[in-house]
């Protein structure tokens, strides 16, 4: 009988070497110089070890069925890709003031109107650009804007607003200058910047640039829409 590397594996111990009596049984001096499996692959078996590979042949019949069984790979599990464009349109339509019935052209447009972008020219590049647009809300979400942010809040809470705001709303009456609401009917009033401050701000106190709107009409002209609404009632 030959021996095999099945054979040289079979009398590894359970820490992967070899003891100095199996090595003298293979005909191996001690201590093993490398490369001495190679020079004893093919060679014959002496009467020792071949008559321990008759006493361990189960064994030894056993341990080649599993080294010889052919090893399956799972296959890993694909990840199904979450849609998460709903809420990104979702996103958009509350940042842009719309309502969910807005078509992706109208969507598209407002985008538009607010940021300068191209609007692609087949409809189903829409869903990419309302994406895009979010993103971009995302990644401004979360820039360090604290100082922006003071910077509306102290315009706000100046004496040169509050005064253009009070020349505003006693013009108006306090009265909503697009539907005719007022305090009365159970809605707020606000001064609205016609053109919006964003994207005109030399003109954030321009009194001809100012108007009044109730929070509904506000809130529905977002930032997108420059009309002139005034003097309608």
């Amino acid at each position: 009988m030959l021996i095999t590397d099945e054979h040289i594996e079979f009398l590894k111990t359970d820490n992967g070497g070899y003891t100095k009596k199996t090595l003298l049984c293979l005909g191996i001096d001690w201590p093993a110089i490398r490369g001495w499996k190679n020079n004893i692959i093919g060679t014959k078996m002496g009467d020792d070890l071949r008559g321990f590979f008759k006493e361990s042949e189960d064994k030894f019949n056993l341990f080649r069925a599993k080294r010889n069984k052919p090893v399956i790979k799972k296959k890993r599990a694909v990840r199904k890709k979450k849609d998460t464009y709903p809420k990104r349109r979702e996103q958009v339509l509350k940042d842009l003031g719309l309502n969910e019935y807005a078509t992706n052209a109208g969507v598209c447009l407002a985008i538009h109107n607010k940021t300068g972008w191209p609007i692609p020219g087949r409809k189903n590049q829409y869903p990419k650009f309302i994406t895009r647009y979010s993103r971009q809300l995302n990644r401004a979400s979360k820039l360090p804007n604290r100082k922006q942010r003071s910077k509306v809040t102290d315009f706000y809470s100046s004496k040169q607003w509050k005064e253009a705001r009070y020349i505003v709303l006693s013009k108006s009456e306090g009265r909503c200058q697009l539907c005719g609401a007022s305090a009365s009917d159970g809605v707020q009033i606000h001064v609205d910047h016609i053109k919006p401050r964003s994207t005109h701000p030399e003109l954030e106190l321009d009194l001809d640039n100012l108007g009044t709107l109730c929070s509904d009409c506000n809130l529905g002209k977002s930032n997108y829409d420059d009309y002139d609404y005034r003097n309608k009632f």
